[in-house]
């Protein structure tokens, strides 16, 4: 005899309630058979249902009872005995058929709701259990094409194509899919291939990140004398070259040492080694603000605000505009992500230059740029509109 708990009943097929126990009830093996095809058919009934629920267009009833009958299968295969005995194998075999339709089916009610992650999602579930599945694979490309991911629904809908070479629907979604993720790849071109690429500009702005580094260092490097006076122990002498090199960075994982810093700060301060407006005013640029009283409260927030770790932010982000750019160029589409970073970092780059050109002009050369950034942007904010 076996125990058998949430399979016993339709309503113990669902989570018990809290407070109340899962009756346990003792059955015969040919009995615990009668109760797992009989949860396998209370399970076809409910697709059933969904099914005509689907045929009617009320989706989100079918998607439903789609879930329902997932739930009843679910709790049958949760069964020790239905599970493991070979005897039992047939019927296991014919519920995984069945969850396997009901996933694609919840992929169906997706699409028709324009719920496409969701659609994503079962689809993939289902090529997880059968990675050769046409129907899925259709339904993946459709979602990823509603989605803007044609490059990506190209991909999949050929797979399917090379498995069902005969499918009008195939053929025709994938002619589309590869017609829009040309039209996408040439868009991006048109509106990232060009100015960001270019080697000079590239150049430049790595020495411009690299002067204004070494103006930081040096700065820190002029405070560092006065502030070597105040040195209480090994431990600051250590924090202190630290921060000449690398500024307020050097401590983002650990508040306890900015804050020690900061009270190296201000033993100078109090000292008279630090006596000078322009001196304090130095110190918190970098991240050291004396405050009356203070005990180094603000250290945190100053070293998140200072600018020493922005020599290496900058690197980053030039770094991953030259690598993304050469995949615009090279024909590969940008992910939306990627298209949002180098929109806001042209921007970024249009604000820059236009303060540069107010405050001490700009070259032929940048000049040319900033109007080549500004004709991008506006090209592509008319692309936007259009498409909207």
């Amino acid at each position: 005899a076996f125990g058998v708990g949430a399979m016993v009943g339709e309503a113990q097929a669902q989570a018990p309630a809290r407070g109340r126990e899962v009756k346990q009830v003792q059955v015969s093996l040919a009995e615990l058979r009668d109760l797992a095809t009989n949860q396998l058919r209370k399970a076809k009934e409910e697709k059933e249902e969904g099914s005509r629920h689907f045929k009617a267009g009320r989706y989100r009833e079918a998607g439903e009872k789609y879930l329902e009958a997932l739930v009843m299968l679910d709790a049958a295969k949760s069964v020790d005995a239905v599970r493991r005995r070979e005897d039992f194998g047939d019927l296991v075999r014919q519920m995984e058929t069945q969850e396997l339709l009901l996933h694609l089916n919840l992929a169906a009610c997706g699409l028709a709701q324009g719920r496409y992650e969701e659609a994503l999602e079962e689809a993939k579930t289902v090529l997880g259990i059968d990675e050769k599945n046409v129907k899925a694979m259709y339904r993946a490309g459709k979602a990823l094409e509603a989605m803007s991911r044609f490059s990506e629904a190209a991909e999949v809908l050929a797979r399917a194509s090379r498995l069902s070479p005969t499918d009008a629907q195939i053929s025709r979604l994938l002619s589309r899919a590869k017609r829009s993720a040309r039209d996408q790849s040439s868009s991006q071109k048109a509106a990232f291939g060009g100015m960001f690429s270019k080697s000079a500009y590239i150049m430049d702005r790595e020495k411009e990140e690299a002067r204004a580094s070494a103006e930081r260092v040096a700065e820190r490097t002029r405070l560092e004398a006065k502030l070597k006076q105040c040195i209480q122990s090994s431990d600051e002498v250590s924090l202190l070259e630290r921060w000449v090199q690398n500024g307020m960075a050097a401590f983002k994982d650990s508040g306890e040492e900015a804050k020690k810093l900061v009270r190296v700060a201000q033993r100078a301060a109090a000292s008279g080694q630090v006596d000078q407006a322009s001196e304090r005013a130095l110190l918190s640029k970098h991240g050291l603000e004396i405050r009356r009283g203070g005990g180094g409260g603000a250290a945190e927030e100053n070293g998140r605000r200072e600018g020493s770790g922005e020599d290496l932010k900058e690197q980053q982000e030039l770094l991953q505009v030259q690598m993304l750019t050469k995949k615009v160029q090279d024909g590969h589409p940008l992910e939306e992500s990627e298209a949002t970073f180098l929109e806001k970092f042209r921007a970024k780059e249009i604000r820059r230059l236009e303060s540069q050109l107010r405050s001490t002009g700009l070259g032929e050369r940048d000049r040319l740029l900033l109007q080549g950034l500004k004709d991008q942007a506006r090209k592509h904010q008319a692309r936007s509109v259009d498409l909207e």
